[in-house]
């Protein structure tokens, strides 16, 4: 295959779908998105490619954080309204891009692990790490 990277993917809160890329301090930036970053600095590997349906949170960590490889595509949440072409195609080739990884590591906002990287897992057999577990080791079928 032609991608054997793993995949780390932050699924933030729905609010973020509609947020512009505002460019946020530092300071600000690891205030608002804590968790998030908790999260990627304790899980993150060399080769993790990082994928995040927030287009803030995205841009920041490509300023703040240029160590980290991180998808630049513009991303939407099919199943909501305003969409555009564009952002259709890049949620696909960000889609296609999962099912080629060795390994899918998911941080959520909720409880539950996103249907956008499950269904990949699922239906490609790729490993899937649900980072909210408390056992980090937990990996799921």
């Amino acid at each position: 295959m032609l991608f054997r990277s793993q995949i780390f993917h932050i699924r933030t809160s729905d609010d973020t779908f509609f947020n512009s890329a505002n460019r946020l301090t530092l300071e600000y930036f690891n205030h608002k998105y804590s968790q998030e970053v908790k999260i990627l600095k304790e899980n993150v590997e060399s080769n993790d490619f990082i994928i995040t349906n927030n287009t803030e949170f995205k841009t920041g960590l490509a300023e703040y954080y240029p160590q980290y490889t991180i998808s630049k595509l513009d991303t939407c949440h099919i199943g909501l309204p305003n969409l555009n072409h564009k952002a259709i195609r890049d949620t696909l080739v960000e889609f296609f891009i999962m099912t080629k990884s060795s390994k899918i590591k998911t941080y959520s906002h909720y409880d539950w692990i996103s249907g956008y990287a499950n269904r990949v897992a699922d239906i490609y057999d790729i490993p899937i790490n649900n980072l909210r577990e408390k056992n980090e080791n937990n990996i799921l079928s």
